[in-house]
């Protein structure tokens, strides 16, 4: 029985792991859970505030236009701040950044579908 509890804390992920993907664990191990989090978060509001650009500019509002650029500087203005309280260089955003989107490469992403396979090596 012992060694049965023994596999199973051994398979079982750390609380830092707790909720993240499988194929992003590693980028989390190198830097840490809240720089992984920022990063990829980071990336999430880039792309939305690049989807509602486009959507601005297709509709050509330039009331829209000006809001979407307001609210793209002030989220930069904030994720610099905070990570230069964090104490996280830019070329260590850049780093996991990059890591992140490898790791994000590693997987197959089935089109027009919630279905995310990962990638056989």
């Amino acid at each position: 029985m012992n060694d049965a509890i023994q596999a199973a804390s051994a398979e079982a992920p750390s609380p830092a792991l707790s909720g993240i993907e499988e194929c992003f664990h590693p980028v989390v191990t190198q830097y840490g859970r809240p720089l992984f989090a920022f990063v990829l978060n980071s990336q999430l509001a880039q792309q939305a505030a690049s989807v509602l650009m486009e959507q601005a500019q297709k509709h050509h509002s330039h009331a829209a236009i000006k809001a979407v650029q307001i609210i793209a500087g002030s989220l930069n203005d904030l994720s610099q701040s905070y990570a230069t309280l964090a104490g996280w260089t830019p070329e260590l955003f850049a780093q996991c950044s990059r890591d992140i989107e490898r790791a994000y490469a590693t997987k197959i992403v089935v089109p027009d579908s919630s279905i995310i396979l990962p990638r056989s090596h």
